[in-house]
């Protein structure tokens, strides 16, 4: 059996418990609407079980780990209003089983990723209200699965 984990609303303060790699059976973390601050545990990489990852509305900071993209069986990516930083990351575009990506309300900076039009499963990919800049790529028309793309509160020309 698979172990879900939802402790949201909770009022839970601190940092990322980098010891929930043990729990070898660890399907879906929810930690959305506390008071979680620091950087995302780079060991979470390890969780090869994890589909649904959904900390939003917290206080984290930093980037997203390259290391994630060995998550290949997550198909929900939940990290929006927190303060992450940096540019979107690209391997995202190559999670396979990948629906839905709330990144939004952060402090993301740079372009949006032409890798991204590699994201056939994705039909919801929130981008609002983040430092992004310039113009959508043109392969992103390829994006047929597409049915909610939230783009504002960005710089886009």
């Amino acid at each position: 059996a698979n172990l879900d984990i939802n402790l949201s609303v909770n009022n839970i303060s601190g940092t990322l418990p980098d010891g929930w790699t043990q729990m070898i059976i660890l399907r879906t973390i929810i930690l959305n609407t506390n008071n979680l601050v620091g950087t995302l545990p780079e060991s979470w990489a390890t969780i090869s079980t994890l589909a649904e990852l959904r900390i939003g509305r917290n206080q984290l900071s930093g980037t997203i780990p390259e290391a994630y993209a060995s998550l290949t069986g997550l198909t929900e990516l939940r990290l929006d209003e927190n303060q992450l930083t940096g540019p979107l990351p690209s391997f995202i575009a190559a999670m396979p089983n990948l629906g839905r990506v709330f990144l939004g309300d952060n402090h993301f900076t740079g372009t949006f990723p032409e890798e991204y039009a590699l994201m056939t499963t994705v039909n919801n990919l929130w981008l609002e209200d983040n430092d992004l800049e310039g113009t959508l790529p043109e392969a992103w028309s390829t994006l047929t699965n597409m049915r909610q793309l939230i783009l504002f509160g960005n710089d886009i020309l």
